[in-house]
């Protein structure tokens, strides 16, 4: 128990430092734990409208907010911090709870732009982006996608999966100079030519809706986590920012464990480990963690029988973890490598 216990503390330990490199270029940071407040450092604090405290991705009471979809939202006041210039990166922990109907379909988890609304920054959900309709309803193609300054390209920048409800995704967005690349779940999905002319902003900044004068786009969802950056990503931090987000102390406390279960054979395993996900968890996310915290093993969407088999003779003789994600819940599992 007190080598266990050794181990867990050394993950989250090892986690949150590889991170340490994400406040580099950190404009705001709303973790959302009982508050709406910015936790960087620089007072970029929120206006609550409405949004309600709840359990965030680990199900910790009051870790997240949830927007109705309708009128809740939080307001940011402007400020020249906020004036990121022509390279920037959001990051955030986003669950969908049900699909925006209305025209162009549109929700924005974040939304700022200037009074001429010409030059707008947000992260977005919609239908629209997928099949290019403010029309046509498809609710089984909302797709994640990232607005920058000025016109959109003609390859609209967007995750070409759609969007299963009431399941936690770790996305972010990055814009620069030309450029603009989406990740979910730590994973590139999309990098496009972007290429417009760029104005200083001078507006507040929204987390819940956007302030377009005829469509507000609302979300109807749960936020956990979001960051605002002055620069751009790399791939390798969208990856530990999604990794670091699921290591926190309050996931090891509580995990989140789902009623069913997972086996793995042989355990201990000398060379191939086989997994046996629950019924109706082949579409999970899964991963395999080492002692440092360091993930050697993942695969985003594992589709097809119940058993995965994954070939442990290359890794070295320790302690591993197995963390399996469906529908918004977590399960881990102890590997021990002979």
């Amino acid at each position: 128990m007190k080598k266990t216990i050794q181990l867990l503390a050394l993950w989250v330990f090892c986690s949150f430092t590889a991170f340490s490199q994400g406040s580099t270029g950190l404009v705001a940071h709303w973790d959302f734990n009982g508050s709406v407040n910015d936790v960087s450092g620089h007072a970029l604090n929120g206006i609550n409208f409405g949004a309600v405290a709840t359990a965030g991705y680990n199900n910790i009471p009051n870790t997240a907010y949830q927007f109705n979809g309708t009128s809740s939202y939080i307001r940011v006041p402007n400020d020249t911090l906020m004036n990121v210039g022509d390279s920037f990166s959001v990051c955030a922990l986003v669950r969908l709870d049900t699909f925006y109907n209305t025209v162009c379909q549109g929700q924005f988890y974040i939304f700022r732009t200037d009074p001429s609304q010409t030059y707008t920054m947000g992260m977005a959900i919609s239908d629209n982006a997928y099949d290019n309709s403010c029309s046509t309803f498809t609710p089984d193609s909302n797709v994640f996608y990232t607005v920058a300054p000025g016109s959109a390209p003609a390859d609209p920048l967007w995750k070409d999966t759609a969007i299963v409800k009431h399941r936690w995704y770790c996305v972010v967005g990055t814009y620069a100079h030309d450029t603009c690349k989406l990740y979910v779940n730590g994973a590139l999905y999309k990098s496009v030519y972007w290429n417009s002319s760029f104005s200083p902003y001078s507006g507040d900044l929204y987390i819940g809706k956007a302030i377009f004068t005829q469509y507000p786009y609302f979300f109807s969802g749960t936020i956990d986590d979001m960051r605002l950056y002055h620069r751009v990503l790399s791939g390798s931090e969208a990856n530990i920012y999604c990794d670091s987000a699921k290591q926190n102390p309050e996931a090891i406390s509580y995990q989140n464990i789902a009623p069913a279960t997972i086996e793995l054979s042989p355990n201990p395993v000398i060379n191939q480990l086989n997994i046996t996900l629950p019924t109706g968890w082949q579409n999970s996310e899964i991963q395999i963690l080492n002692a440092m915290g360091q993930v050697v093993y993942k695969t985003h969407q594992y589709t097809g029988s119940q058993m995965l088999q994954v070939d442990m003779s290359q890794y070295p003789v320790g302690m591993y973890i197995l963390q399996v994600q469906h529908e918004g819940m977590l399960q881990t599992k102890q590997i021990l490598k002979n």
